[in-house]
């Protein structure tokens, strides 16, 4: 399966945006580990998981899809994690 790698800037505490991520990817039946700086997280869809990794630099988290289902879109992943993180 493809991989995907975006970065999205925010403003504001690393811990404030990764308790959103967290809570958002949690509600819908994922799960969430990391911290601050790096970490991981799965997020089932009615096509298969994705799985994907971040890592935090100053105000950019950079994030790697690293599996995913085929029919699923680089762009509306991206999209969805963005809502996550409010």
């Amino acid at each position: 399966m493809a991989r995907c790698q975006f970065s999205i800037e925010f403003s504001g505490a690393a811990e404030e945006l990764l308790q959103k991520a967290k809570d958002g990817i949690t509600h819908a039946r994922g799960s969430f580990d990391g911290d601050a700086s790096q970490g991981s997280f799965k997020v089932p869809t009615p096509l298969g998981d994705i799985k994907g990794m971040y890592a935090i630099e100053g105000s950019v988290i950079a994030i790697t899809v690293a599996d995913k289902p085929m029919l699923l879109g680089c762009g509306r992943i991206e999209s969805e994690l963005r809502k996550f993180m409010g």
